[in-house]
């Protein structure tokens, strides 16, 4: 298993983490995008999270349709990244590319 996806399981997992856990791997996140790590291991990090972002919010949008509270499928994360945040990684991830 490589980083990345060591990184979006425990993101997957952030409901049993504690406060403390949830600002440590954002910190981590954040610091493995910006490192020297292979730029595959980055660009699927990023499209895991967008991924599960869509997924969440097509589910979540389905069940308010349906009047359905979600919880059930997708508890709500206390600081789940958003979707447009993650676009934010891949626009940032993008532009360091270009410019190198």
């Amino acid at each position: 298993m490589s980083k990345g996806e060591a990184l979006f399981k425990r993101w997957l997992d952030m409901d049993e983490l504690t406060d403390e856990e949830i600002s440590e791997l954002q910190k981590e996140i954040a610091e493995f995008l910006q490192s020297d790590e292979p730029e595959e291991d980055k660009r699927m990090l990023v499209e895991y999270m967008k991924s599960y972002a869509i997924l969440s919010n097509a589910v979540y949008e389905r069940c308010l349709k349906d009047k359905n509270p979600p919880l059930h499928i997708f508890p709500q994360r206390k600081y789940a990244l958003k979707l447009k945040e993650i676009e934010a990684l891949r626009q940032k991830e993008q532009y360091n590319d270009e410019n190198k």
